[in-house]
């Protein structure tokens, strides 16, 4: 009996809390009996969206929040109802629904409608917004906001794609850099060696991890290349010597029209598709201002970096990054290749050069 008594003086005391605060706004339901017999509350509250501290704004999305109580109130959830919704759709008002069910579950034990009428003021107030004044309105800006999807969806594509190709041109950077501390050792070594006998040619990393040439290769045929970041030369490339083992980079003979000097022409080829074709360009100079310091090292034991040379080719989306170094001619590459710590030298350029 004093469980039945506390309830009924909790929803007494909730009522009248409530119509304090909201007054007119609020509507009792409870229908008039005789010796003053006791009912669960039964209220509707016309809401608005909540104002903010900017002071009163257009109302565009209203309801009516009807809260039916059972004798066990507030340790049941009461029934609750959104009727007479303005200004949003039929999927607004579900989802506000949905969101008050869940509300009413967290506050089980406590009376809630106040708490239940503040969160559907602060969900109006997210969606107060104008609503369309005809189907085409509406439809338009579905269209738009499809669009929009659509274009971000498109942006993350690029973006990734230009994080790809970025990432490639730092790999390849990465091998440049390799490269050249390792050239950087060999000369400091080199320098500090005052027995070293002769002045015999190193080959380059570059070189000695060349796969050997085969049928299989389908680089064949020849190409004139001009050069002319590091003064000018017309390289005639000929057939392919070999590959990177990791199969970034193709070399080739080269032949100077000009002097008639032996080169090796290396090629890198870089695809790209989709992508900031100017982010793009700023890595290859980037790369290109890395091989000008490898062009500017040179010694007696290494093999020298002449020229690079970089080419777009727009139609097939890649970019095309030629390096000419000096042709170890009396070397044989199929020494390098078999035993790269060991270097044979002969007499005279072997016939297949």
């Amino acid at each position: 009996m004093l469980n039945e008594d506390s309830i009924e003086i909790r929803q007494e005391n909730e009522i009248e809390a409530l119509k304090a605060i909201f007054g007119d706004a609020l509507e009792d339901l409870r229908d008039k009996v005789a010796w003053n017999l006791w009912l669960p509350l039964n209220v509707k509250i016309k809401l608005t969206p909540q104002q903010g501290s900017s002071g009163v704004h257009e109302v565009y999305a209203t309801v009516e929040l009807h809260i039916i109580c059972s004798k066990q109130y507030p340790n049941d959830i009461p029934e609750i109802l959104l009727e007479n919704g303005k200004g949003m759709s039929k999927a607004t008002l579900d989802e506000l629904q949905i969101e008050l069910q869940q509300e009413a579950h967290n506050l089980l034990g406590e009376v809630m409608i106040f708490e239940l009428a503040q969160h559907t003021q602060s969900f109006l107030y997210r969606h107060n917004k104008p609503g369309f004044k005809s189907f085409y309105e509406e439809m338009l800006n579905r269209q738009k906001a499809e669009e929009q999807k659509l274009k971000q969806a498109k942006q993350l594509e690029r973006d990734r794609e230009r994080q790809v190709i970025f990432n490639e041109i730092e790999k390849r950077r990465e091998i440049l850099k390799s490269e050249f501390k390792l050239r950087r050792e060999r000369f400091d070594s080199d320098q500090s060696d005052e027995n070293y006998p002769g002045k015999n040619r190193k080959s380059s990393n570059s070189a000695s991890s060349l796969d050997h040439e085969d049928s299989r290769c389908e680089h064949h045929g020849t190409q004139v290349i001009e050069f002319s970041n590091n003064g000018i030369r017309e390289i005639q490339r000929g057939r392919c010597i070999g590959h990177l083992k990791e199969g970034q980079v193709t070399y080739y003979h080269g032949l100077d029209i000009e002097t008639g000097e032996l080169f090796a022409v290396g090629e890198w080829i870089i695809n790209y598709k989709n992508a900031d074709e100017l982010q793009v360009c700023r890595q290859v100079t980037s790369i290109e201002q890395e091989m000008n310091y490898l062009i500017k090292l040179k010694h007696s034991h290494l093999v020298h970096y002449v020229n690079v040379k970089q080419q777009h080719v727009k139609d097939s989306n890649r970019v095309i990054v030629n390096i000419l170094q000096e042709f170890v001619g009396c070397v044989l590459l199929s020494s390098i290749m078999n035993y790269p710590l060991k270097l044979k030298w002969c007499d005279t350029l072997p016939s297949e050069y």
